[in-house]
């Protein structure tokens, strides 16, 4: 696509953060599993001061557990979108922006 200004890298979630903490991030896509984020994760990820941070969630309540200390951290929640992607269910996948201002 003759993207020039983006890097992608692929690792397990414990061994990312780690290796990209020499890099100056300022945007992390996160799609967790339905367990959300672990303790350890939130705090490395938090240490990089990404300025936004998208979370895709398949559930409403790791995403607010996660929210809240993400909140806590700083980050200010702008924005969060559900999609019925899944028709005659009750799962609904959500995105969520968090700004760091």
């Amino acid at each position: 696509n003759k993207i020039t200004n983006a890097q992608y890298y692929h690792f397990k979630a414990d061994e990312a953060l780690q290796k990209l903490k020499s890099f100056n991030i300022d945007k992390v896509f996160l799609d967790p599993p339905r367990k959300g984020l672990d303790e350890i994760f939130l705090k490395t990820l938090v240490s990089l001061e990404p300025k936004r941070i998208i979370y895709v969630s398949c559930n409403v309540a790791t995403l607010a557990r996660d929210s809240q200390y993400l909140v806590s951290k700083g980050y200010q929640l702008k924005e969060v979108t559900p999609f019925d992607m899944f028709p005659q269910t009750s799962h609904i996948e959500s995105v969520a922006l968090f700004i760091l201002e």
